[in-house]
């Protein structure tokens, strides 16, 4: 008989599991990852997966801003089946789901950008110091 976790209760900071019995047969061997699994969701606000071709500087917890406003969370991040691209998993948070549309672009917000020109000078962009410091994904929806 295999057995899944149900309930999890939190008393006294102490986690009590209460088990009941799951389909399937019994087992007795587990193989074990020497890996993390990537968190790809969680139970509130609205869960996406941002395709990239690299990952940058990029990390779980990482925050997702709008106008350099904290929005959500980075998940986690994993590498295509094919390898060609790199899996963004983000979590933005419910009162703020709505800010993400069809037509909303994303970027990696982690680090500072610098265009120089002859004539126009130096100009320097960034999200703002928590994203420059903590990294983070940044995106906009365009107006209608």
């Amino acid at each position: 008989m295999a057995w899944h976790v149900h309930k999890i209760w939190m008393r006294c900071w102490a986690a009590i599991w209460e088990l009941f019995p799951g389909k399937g047969s019994a087992a007795r061997e587990f193989s074990v990852s020497s890996r993390k699994p990537v968190t790809t969701a969680l139970p509130d606000g609205l869960n996406l997966r941002v395709v990239a071709k690299a990952l940058g500087s990029l990390k779980s917890g990482d925050p997702v801003l709008f106008r350099q406003v904290p929005v959500g969370t980075v998940l986690g991040s994993d590498v295509s089946p094919d390898g060609d691209t790199v899996y963004i998993y983000l979590n933005i948070f419910p009162q703020y789901a709505k800010l993400v549309q069809v037509n909303s672009h994303f970027w990696n917000a982690s680090g500072i950008a610098v265009d120089v020109g002859l004539f126009s000078g130096i100009k320097i962009r960034t999200e703002g110091a928590e994203a420059v410091l903590a990294g983070g994904v940044a995106f906009s929806t365009p107006e209608k």
